[in-house]
């Protein structure tokens, strides 16, 4: 039989399940020791035209094809390499006739005896014993035979006879397994036995005939279970119901939130998943749901697809899975109680993973928090059952605990939300934080309870938010108000010019119709009041403020499309707001000179060291480049883990060598230069020498001296006729070389420094002396040597579906994890790949060989990467300084 799947890709990390007809011109990363699985219905000539390559492993697909053993759970090949490809002689048109799937489990699921896979293209009967593992057993629908069914699903597996073993469970999953159980999702959950009912935990007894319309779905279980599969369709048309009154369905409580409905008598709730259905007694008190509705007058037979379609009370209630929403499980239904709802959201609000409905029947907590993400959250109350009072909304939420994440912003709205969030319909807005006060941006630092009094309310959250809601109300009468005469409220900046209520002293309001709260922010104001009690009276038209008594509550109506006012007490009066003088313009006007200003002043004034810790957004990332510090084109890594894109460190290296030979040339000429310094020297001694010999050599001899050092002693005596100034001492000094007592140095200083008083001899500025420059290309990061030669080629692997992205993402080849600033990364010569450090410790040190290509190598062969910016001291060097000239106060 046919059996084609669409392609579901990397649902989890290292796990791929795929029509067996496009697995050809492609290759697929895969764990080692990981298990494919594979089945076909084509003929077996057509399947040993089909090789796998695995590494150096060649196989032919017939080796494997639909061998089962002895449970009949499908025989496996194990992975011996991290990449896989197939290889065929069939034409294009045979490839696309072949019937099959691949199915590659991870290498966790692989080394767990406790996983199988399945094929329902027979029947039969699974048994698991109990053990003190879990399973989980994966099974792949295979297409129906044709009928003449009005309804028909493309495929169907037929469960019957579930059971579970004493004490123990099971669930059923859509789809197929994530890379690790202990991060399942409850989304997929289809069934479970038991189930929680009004706090107590009750087991399925009689589970009528499942029919699981999904081309894969798994169960997990503890303890054991046994149950019997078919490949076959029943009509559920064609089923009897056993009960006009309590004939129900159950199902658990993890349904999707785009279809509940609810029973407020016993106060259950019904849930349903798409393509799955079924009947159920529960095994201990033989409780059952009764499920009601009253939607009998709108649903017909006749209703297109995507809508509900009834064809008697008695009979059932199913939505198509076909129209890309939930189905609903046929049940017996009484139309005179239930209550509910039905809310069919757009194709971006469905395909966005921060979209989310909740319903407001109990009590709900919520705490939601993405750093790089816009939220919206939609919320649909239910109505109200408590006692009556002078004054109850039909269905109101009560609001409490609602906190804003840091440096975020939330925003709350009445109604259904657009289509599309980049509009903002400030007609429903009730109420944001922070809000902006004298274009001041203030965070309310403590909000009241809000009661939002809609049907259906949302809330767009940048960053994220927490917040508990309840189905619950409050007379505004019985809030306590501590001054009749200033309690009033804050509006956001956004509220229309005929009602602007702004009163932020300590006891602060902002309300919107159907809602109010009271908060908290850090800002002073004056209260003036005018008197309007004369002319507020209940007759004004819609859009305005009417008043049923002073004492009372303020209160716009909702229909009115203005903001409403908070149920508030007030004193016969509506305030006026004087913002007083911010104190923030005094803040220099003390006495002592604060740690403040000192610090404003020496930012201002240049002088002075400045110090700043930089954040993690100030330090690249780990795969970009250390030079433009953007996302590498083509990157490359230095022989110490530095990376750049090779165009900048090319370009660079380039520069550096431009730089040298500059430098070398002004080497060379300052070389010449002091050669020539040298020649003058020598030249200049060789002539001093000549004029010192001339000058001793025509000195006349002296009756009474013996010789021509006492007479040149003589000489130079300082006792010189009065009035008389002489400039043979200079010239005979010079000639000479010997200053004799006219300087107070003596030895070797007397001629080494020089005599600022005698102008032959003050000094002079020298020059600075060059360096010779080292011809070595420095890495501009770590200043260590680096050759061209040494920059080796980088291949990050993308994450799968962010390619396209402005910011990619990038996973280990081995691992699937993603890797981050935080990931210890190492890169590996052989295969030119970026890894996790845990693949170097856990697998090459042990094996010796790369992971991805398959070859031998050595620790020589591993660079460990510069980390990106995280933030912490620990992995970056986060502290910057400038230096700047001391400012010095005598």
């Amino acid at each position: 039989m046919l059996l084609l799947f669409v392609l579901l890709g990397l649902a989890h990390a290292g796990v791929l399940h795929f029509p067996l007809n496009q697995a050809f011109g492609r290759t697929l990363d895969v764990e080692i020791r990981s298990k494919l699985f594979f089945s076909s219905s084509s003929p077996r000539e057509q399947i040993e035209k089909i090789k796998l390559i695995n590494g150096k492993y060649t196989a032919s697909m017939s080796d494997f094809y639909n061998f089962v053993s002895d449970d009949y759970s499908k025989i496996s090949l194990i992975m011996r390499a991290n990449q896989v490809h197939f290889e065929t002689t069939l034409t294009n048109d045979e490839i696309s006739k072949l019937e099959g799937y691949v199915y590659v489990t991870t290498r966790d699921q692989a080394d767990n005896p406790d996983f199988k896979v399945f094929d329902v293209n027979r029947d039969l009967f699974i048994k698991r014993n109990f053990t003190i593992y879990n399973s989980t057993y994966v099974f792949i629908n295979f297409p129906l035979d044709k009928s003449n069914n009005v309804y028909q699903p493309r495929l169907s597996a037929k469960v019957t006879g579930l059971k579970v073993n004493n004490k123990g469970s099971v669930r059923i999953y859509r789809g197929v397994p994530p890379a690790s159980m202990d991060k399942e999702s409850y989304d997929d959950v289809m069934f479970q036995n038991p189930i929680t009912l009004d706090g107590n935990i009750q087991y399925l007894n009689n589970v009528q005939p499942m029919q699981i319309n999904f081309e894969a779905w798994y169960i997990s279980d503890n303890k054991g279970y046994e149950m019997r599969l078919s490949r076959s369709w029943d009509d559920p048309r064609t089923l009897k119901i056993t009960s006009t009154d309590v004939t129900g369905l159950i199902t658990n409580n993890n349904a999707p939130e785009d279809l509940k409905l609810i029973v407020p008598i016993p106060d259950y709730v019904v849930y349903t998943t798409s393509g799955f259905f079924y009947n159920a007694e529960l095994k201990d008190n033989q409780k059952m749901v009764i499920a009601t509705t009253n939607l009998q007058k709108g649903i017909t037979k006749d209703a297109p697809r995507g809508s509900a379609s009834v064809h008697t009370p008695a009979e059932y209630f199913q939505i198509y899975q076909s129209s890309g929403i939930y189905g609903i499980q046929y049940f017996q239904i009484d139309i005179s109680y239930l209550e509910g709802y039905v809310y069919i959201c757009s194709k971006a609000q469905g395909e966005d993973p921060y979209f989310s409905v909740y319903d407001v029947k109990n009590y709900i907590m919520i705490g939601k928090y993405e750093s790089q993400a816009k939220m919206t959250i939609v919320f649909i109350n239910f109505p109200l059952h408590n006692p009556k009072v002078s004054y109850r909304p039909r269905v109101s939420a009560k609001i409490s605990d609602l906190r804003v994440a840091d440096d975020g912003s939330i925003r709350l709205y009445r109604g259904f939300p657009p289509e599309t969030t980049s509009r903002d319909n400030y007609d429903n807005l009730m109420f944001q934080n922070p809000i902006t006060l004298d274009n001041t941006v203030y965070y309310f630092n403590k909000t009241e309870p809000m009661q939002v009094n809609f049907e259906a309310w949302y809330i767009i959250a940048d960053k994220g938010l927490t917040l508990t809601a309840e189905r619950l109300w409050e007379e505004p009468k019985n809030s306590t108000v501590f001054d009749t005469t200033t309690t009033g409220l804050i509006t956001c900046n956004n509220e229309p010019e005929d009602l602007r209520i702004t009163i932020p002293n300590s006891h602060n309001a902002n309300t919107v119709s159907g809602f109010f709260f009271n908060g908290f922010v850090e800002k002073n104001v004056v209260v003036s009041t005018e008197l309007l009690e004369q002319s507020i009276t209940k007759s004004i038209p819609r859009g305005h403020i009417y008043i049923n008594n002073p004492a009372d509550y303020i209160q716009i109506s909702q229909s009115s499309g203005v903001y409403g006012v908070q149920f508030f007490q007030i004193g016969s009066c509506l305030f006026s707001v004087q913002i007083m003088t911010r104190h923030g313009k005094n803040c220099t006007a003390s006495s002592v000179y604060s740690y403040h200003e000192r610090k404003r002043d020496a930012k201002a004034s240049g002088y002075g060291t400045l110090h700043a810790r930089l954040g993690a957004d100030s330090i690249k990332e780990f795969h970009c480049c250390s030079l433009t510090l953007q996302p590498c084109r083509q990157p490359v890594i230095t022989p110490h883990g530095y990376i750049y894109d090779k165009q900048a460190i090319l370009e660079n290296i380039l520069a550096q060598k431009k730089e040298y030979a500059r430098k070398m040339k002004i080497y060379e000429k300052q070389c010449l230069e002091e050669q020539s310094e040298k020649d003058k020297a020598s030249e200049a001694d060789t002539i001093s020498k000549k004029n010192k010999f001339s000058v001793i050599e025509s000195t006349p001899s002296r009756t009474g001296v013996s010789d021509v050092k006492a007479l040149s002693s003589e000489s130079g005596s300082l006792k010189r006729p009065s009035g008389v100034i002489s400039s043979e001492i200079a010239a005979k000094v010079k000639a000479t070389g010997n200053e004799g007592d006219m300087s107070n140095m003596r030895g070797d200083k007397s001629t080494s420094l020089p005599s600022f008083w005698i102008p032959e001899l003050n000094p002079t500025a020298a020059a600075s002396k060059i360096e010779k420059p080292s011809s070595k290309v420095l890495c501009p990061i770590s200043g260590k040597p680096l050759k061209v030669k040494d920059l080796l080629d980088v291949e990050f692997l993308p994450m799968p579906g962010t390619e396209n992205n402005a910011k990619k993402q990038f996973i280990c080849p081995v691992t699937r994890d993603e890797l981050t600033n935080t990931t210890r990364c190492a890169y590996l010569k052989k295969s030119k790949a970026v890894v996790k450090y845990d693949v170097v410790e856990q697998i090459i040190k042990d094996e010796g060989v790369d992971p991805i290509c398959g070859e031998k190598m050595t620790l020589d062969d591993i660079i460990e990467l510069q980390r990106g910016g995280t933030g912490y001291a620990a992995t970056n060097e986060v502290k910057a300084k400038l230096i700047r000239p001391q400012l010095e106060l005598q």
